[in-house]
């Protein structure tokens, strides 16, 4: 009779495990020039829960902001002086645009590997605070990008990540 109960309460909690969450704001700092946000495309299917963070002193900056916006992603646009991602970041969940329970940070040439509403998911069942997820640098091609990208997978290497 015990094992029956087991197998009744797996299968319910079966049923009642969410395998993704839209529950989560990805926040991406963008400064110094459009042609760091190189991981555009990758998180497209994701545009709704995306806010770029972006420095727009300079008049590049403000026409490719004015471009996001067109394309439908939400921008929250400061002139900072000599803005760094810690900072961009606080500006976007002072904002009020940040609404979700989660927030995930992305940097602009960085992408995840798996649907971050996977790893979302995973977090709210566990009931965790502070997660980190294994990225890898998007197309590298200069010299820096090779090296950044070699240093990302070594770091990767320590990272425990879910889902399985």
């Amino acid at each position: 009779m015990r094992d029956e109960e087991h197998r009744a309460r797996d299968r319910e909690s079966l049923k009642r495990r969410r395998w993704r969450s839209d529950d989560f704001t990805v926040v991406v700092p963008l400064y110094g020039h459009p042609r760091f946000f190189a991981n555009r495309k990758e998180l497209k299917h994701l545009k709704a829960n995306v806010l770029v963070a972006m420095d727009v002193t300079e008049s590049v900056m403000r026409d490719f902001a004015l471009q996001l916006v067109a394309e439908g992603w939400q921008v929250v646009c400061t002139t900072m002086h000599r803005p760094n991602p810690p900072l961009l970041i606080r500006f976007a969940l002072e904002s009020g645009q940040v609404t979700t329970t989660y927030v995930v940070r992305v940097d602009a040439d960085t992408r995840p590997l798996e649907d971050i509403g996977r790893y979302i998911a995973r977090i709210e069942e566990d009931g965790a605070d502070v997660c980190s997820a294994k990225v890898h640098v998007a197309d590298p091609r200069r010299q820096a990008q090779k090296m950044q990208a070699l240093e990302y997978r070594m770091a990767m290497l320590s990272r425990h990540f879910r889902p399985c």
